[in-house]
C-alpha cells in the first residue's frame, strides 16, 4: 500500500476546485492516506458517477486514513486517494462502499502526488456504477446555489408570475403551465450562460415586491 502524508482535503457532496473552497467548509488535514493508482477510465468513473467500491478494495483502505484534530490524531474509516498520471481525487465511502463525498487537492499537493504516481504501478480495483451522471457539471459553486434557488422558485411561484417570466425569456405567450416549467428547465440546462441571470434576477426582484 502506498501512502501520501500531510495534505489538505475538503470533502463535499460535489467536487470543487480549491479556489472555490469557502471559509465555512470543514477542511480536513490529512496525516496519512492510502493512494491507489488506477487507469484513466476508472478515474473518470470514480470521479464522475456514483459508484460502489468492491469489498476487497474497501477492506484494503479500512481505517488506513489518519487526520489531525487539534493535538491528537483520528481515524477515518473509508477514505483514500485515487489518481492516474494526470489527476488526483480524494474519496470518502460509506460502510457499504458507496461514494459519499469527494475532494480535489491543493495544486502543489496534487503535483506532489502525481510525482509519486510516476514511480508506482496501477492498483486494479473492482467497482460498480450504481448511478450514472449524464452531464458534466461546469457550474461554479455560486451558480449551483442559484440553480437550486431557481428550481425551488419554479415549484412554488404562482401561475401568473411564471407566465410573465416565460414571456421575458422567450418573447412569446404561453398558458400551458407544464410547458412553461419544462421549457424554462430545458433552457437552464442547455443555455445556462445566456439565461440564468435573467431568471434569477426576476425571482429576486419579484420576491422583494
Amino acid at each position: 500500500m502506498n501512502y501520501i502524508y500531510d495534505i489538505l482535503i475538503n470533502l463535499q457532496k460535489e467536487i470543487y476546485d480549491f479556489y472555490e473552497w469557502e471559509l465555512g467548509d470543514t477542511i480536513t488535514h490529512i496525516r496519512k492516506v492510502p493512494l491507489l493508482k488506477v487507469s484513466s477510465d476508472a478515474l473518470v468513473d470514480i470521479k464522475k458517477h456514483k459508484i460502489r467500491l468492491g469489498e476487497d478494495a474497501l477492506k484494503q483502505i479500512l481505517n488506513k486514513t489518519e487526520i489531525f484534530t487539534g493535538h491528537s490524531v483520528r481515524i477515518l474509516k473509508y477514505v483514500c486517494l485515487f489518481a492516474d498520471d494526470k489527476d488526483v481525487i480524494a474519496i470518502e465511502f460509506d460502510k457499504n462502499g458507496v461514494k459519499s463525498r469527494i475532494s480535489k487537492l491543493l495544486v502543489d499537493e496534487e503535483v506532489d502526488v502525481l510525482e509519486v504516481c510516476e514511480h508506482i504501478g496501477d492498483s486494479p480495483i473492482l467497482y460498480n456504477i450504481i448511478k450514472y451522471k449524464e452531464k458534466e457539471n461546469f457550474k461554479t459553486r455560486k451558480e449551483l446555489r442559484i440553480y437550486d434557488y431557481i428550481l425551488k422558485q419554479l415549484k412554488k411561484d404562482n401561475y401568473e408570475k411564471l407566465k410573465y417570466l416565460y414571456f421575458e425569456c422567450f418573447d412569446q405567450h404561453e398558458n400551458d403551465y407544464d410547458k412553461i416549467i419544462r421549457e424554462i428547465k430545458e433552457a437552464l440546462d442547455n443555455d445556462w450562460e445566456f439565461i440564468y441571470e435573467k431568471i434569477y434576477n426576476f425571482f429576486k426582484l419579484s420576491s422583494q415586491k
